[in-house]
Order: structure tokens, then C-alpha cells, then sequence
């Protein structure tokens, strides 16, 4: 998969488009890990790994327990995850950093659509922009709780 440096968000989309297609759940693992690792940021890898560490010694250690970090949309902060998204209004936080609005749906078909929204955080690292942060939640409406994680994607991991 090309990194994709022109802009954030191009890498954003990329990410997302990526991430719709393997319906990720927990931390990605495998071949998923590396299909994502261009998109992310060595600081948001840094914290992958340790979580990951935990949750293959919880395996290890006591099969039967359900391990961390298995379950969840990381990358959305809904359990189920979406089913859809949509890029928003693109953020000058700086001449490396960025963000880019979010607006996710998850549709199964039961009820409603969930609608949700977030905030990709975005920096440029080695001449390619990459995910480093995902602030969870609708910054609007404050549908948040029940739904949609609160916090950010970091607060994940701790």
C-alpha cells in the first residue's frame, strides 16, 4: 500500500478506507498491523506496543481470561465500529500537525444509524503524514457515554 504523503487529509482517508475494509476489532495484529503501520505514528506505535504486550501475556498466561485490547474499534471509539464515515473540515494545528474532522455511521440494518463524530489528530513523519492521535465523541451534540468512547485514542491504552 502507498504511504500517503500529500496531504493529511489524504493519509486520513487512507487510513479509514483501509480501516473499513478489514472491520478491525482491538489492536490490529499480523498482517493487519502491517497493512496499518505506514498510517501511524511512531509515537502511536510506541503505545500499541506494550498494550500488545500485555494482551499476548494475558493470552499466554491464562487462556481462559478474555486478554485486553481484543475487543473495541480503536480506531472509531464504538464497540461495533462503523459502517461508514466521511472526512470533514481539515485543521492547521501547525507546520507538521493537523486535524481532520470525522463523521462516522454505523448501520446494521436493525434500527437507526448511529451517527458519531470524531477528530483525527495527524502529524508529518518522514516526509509522510500519519494518524498520532484520535479524540473520541460528538464534539456537537455530545453523544457520548452509551455509544462512543469518551477521551481519545491514547486513553486507550492506559
Amino acid at each position: 500500500m502507498p504511504l500517503a504523503a500529500g496531504s493529511a487529509v489524504e493519509a486520513a482517508r487512507s487510513l479509514y478506507d483501509l480501516h473499513m475494509r478489514l472491520h478491525a476489532s482491538g489492536l490490529p495484529v499480523g498482517e493487519d498491523l502491517a497493512r496499518y503501520r505506514p498510517l501511524l505514528s511512531k509515537r502511536l506505535l510506541a503505545l500499541m506496543a506494550p498494550a500488545a504486550r500485555e494482551r499476548d501475556r494475558t493470552i499466554a498466561q491464562t487462556p481462559d481470561l478474555k486478554p485486553p485490547y481484543i475487543e473495541g474499534d480503536m480506531f472509531t471509539g464504538l464497540s461495533e465500529g462503523a459502517t461508514g464515515y466521511k472526512l470533514g473540515k481539515r485543521n492547521a494545528l501547525g507546520p507538521d500537525r493537523e486535524s481532520v474532522d470525522l463523521e462516522f455511521v454505523y448501520d446494521d440494518g436493525s434500527g437507526p444509524p448511529t451517527r458519531w463524530r470524531g477528530r483525527a489528530q495527524m502529524v508529518r513523519e518522514d516526509g509522510s503524514w500519519k494518524l498520532d492521535e484520535v479524540e473520541y465523541g460528538d464534539f456537537d451534540a455530545g453523544v457520548q457515554g452509551d455509544f462512543v468512547r469518551a477521551g481519545s485514542l491514547s486513553d486507550w491504552f492506559k
